[in-house]
């Protein structure tokens, strides 16, 4: 908190804390053994110190405030960061879908032009972040399901490290939704040993203020919980991971939000973390996350399953003149298959990674409907053939 107080997860084990790392920096001491684990302890704190001297400001995370809906305003949020160990200031791109409206910026834009937003960062201290905000309106003539790519970057000037100077959110264009969800970044296919961010929000659609919200999160196994990393929350937290079950908890005390009916733009909440796959985690294997949202003594309010499947979407075998196209993937009912190719398909197999198939049927036009909801969750290739020819093979994946 403001004081410097914290509370830990202890490895009873050890009896050892260790602190956060952050690159370029060491921290002094590098951890602490306690003799006595009853008690409160004072005196327990770290610095860091850079390694050498770097000169790095990044793009932490770029995400909305709600998911983008047809003729819907929300905002988009950049978070930079000095990750380096000089004083530094850059210029921030915003480039939002080309069919959103910016209505305005905070704080005051550097220049808005058409889709794009620019601002000149104050002067950061090492370690130190900073946020922008961007209100923007979705064209009400957008498809739902229609997938769009908003990208925040750094100019870069005279910075040592070009690897965090952008950041890239893909999300789905969504009609009505509840307010309560959770979505991720990369949404779908991911690389193995690759960050994953969260974004959890919540509202209080109630009758009346919520005093204490508290989100639970189970870390998916898959998942190296150690690379655990707050990036934004809406307001103050106090957040606690064990990293013996993977259980991971945000405590908004006191947080007094309002409901939806007596001040709607106050009853909005957000989360964002990071967190990085495993190494060596084999291709098809599934990510799961789920979030529980609790409102004072109320029973919680579950959030939607997000799915990222290690490995590369469709489209790996193309053998004919054409393209197949599977979505929505991953996909909890039904998966369309489209294929453009001259030779018409007669049939599809879906087999499973152990090469069983599962399912086929007959292939009646070019685009084909599949009802996946009674498979396994997991990834699985369509094969779409015409007589003994396979014409086409795509992977998809399925979740609940």
């Amino acid at each position: 908190d403001s004081s410097g107080a914290f509370e830990i997860y202890l490895d009873t084990a050890t009896n050892v804390i260790t602190p956060a790392q952050h690159d370029n920096y060491m921290a002094v001491p590098s951890s602490y053994v306690l003799d006595n684990v009853q008690s409160d302890q004072s005196g327990l704190t770290f610095a860091y110190q850079a390694v050498s001297t770097l000169t790095d400001l990044a793009v932490t995370t770029l995400f909305s405030t709600q998911p983008p809906r047809p003729g819907f305003t929300m905002d988009y949020v950049v978070k930079v960061t000095n990750h380096g160990t000089e004083p530094l200031s850059d210029t921030v791109i915003l480039t939002v879908n080309e069919n959103f409206l910016i209505n305005n910026a905070t704080p005051a834009p550097l220049y808005q032009n058409g889709n794009t937003v620019a601002w000149i960062t104050e002067t950061l201290n090492p370690l130190v972040p900073t946020s922008f905000t961007a209100n923007v309106t979705l064209d009400p003539a957008m498809q739902i399901g229609t997938q769009i790519q908003s990208t925040a970057t750094l100019a870069g000037e005279s910075d040592d490290n070009a690897l965090n100077d952008a950041y890239t959110l893909v999300q789905t264009v969504q009609g009505s939704f509840d307010p309560n969800d959770k979505a991720a970044n990369p949404a779908e296919w991911i690389q193995d040993n690759e960050e994953i961010q969260y974004t959890i929000r919540f509202q209080n659609t109630g009758t009346d203020t919520a005093f204490n919200i508290v989100v639970r999160d189970t870390l998916d196994p898959d998942l190296d919980w150690s690379t655990f990393e707050l990036k934004h929350s809406s307001h103050p937290v106090n957040v606690a991971l064990n990293l013996e079950n993977g259980a991971l908890a945000f405590a908004f005390n006191n947080i007094l939000l309002a409901d939806s009916s007596t001040n709607e733009p106050a009853s909005h909440g957000s989360i964002v973390y990071g967190i990085e796959t495993d190494i060596g985690l084999v291709d098809g294997t599934p990510v799961n996350n789920t979030a529980s949202i609790y409102f004072d003594f109320n029973l919680p309010v579950v959030t939607n399953t997000t799915l990222n499947v290690v490995g590369e979407p469709t489209g790996i075998d193309q053998l004919h003149q054409g393209v197949l196209t599977i979505y929505p993937n991953p996909a909890s009912k039904t998966v369309y298959a489209h294929y453009n190719g001259i030779i018409p398909p007669r049939r599809f197999n879906v087999i499973d990674l152990t090469g069983r198939r599962v399912m086929s049927g007959n292939v009646t036009s070019g685009e084909t409907a599949l009802d996946v909801s009674l498979l396994t969750p997991g990834v699985y290739t369509l094969e779409l053939v015409h007589e003994s020819d396979v014409l086409a093979r795509g992977r998809f994946a399925t979740a609940k």
